[in-house]
């Protein structure tokens, strides 16, 4: 009689670890291919970021040589800022 108990226990927690299994196969591949595709938009936008850096980059440079060239921030040179 307790085999048949085990047996059935047993039977089962198989089948409902073979239906959490084929539930969870059936939505990865259904993620999958939206997975594919945000990745492929977060790689667009981090390279967006990377322009972005480089051109924030080469204005401040450009504006740290304006600035040792006494030329203000606002464009207009210190003897004008001044007074």
């Amino acid at each position: 009689m307790i085999f048949w108990i085990i047996a059935a226990v047993g039977s089962a927690l198989i089948i409902l670890t073979g239906r959490t299994w084929l539930e969870f196969v059936q939505r990865s591949d259904q993620l999958n291919p939206r997975i594919t595709e945000l990745e492929g938009l977060l790689e667009a936008h981090n390279q967006r970021l990377v322009e972005v850096r480089e051109r924030a980059e080469a204005i401040n440079a450009q504006i740290d040589r304006f600035a040792r060239r006494g030329v203000q921030r606002d464009g207009t040179f210190p003897a004008a800022a001044g007074g």
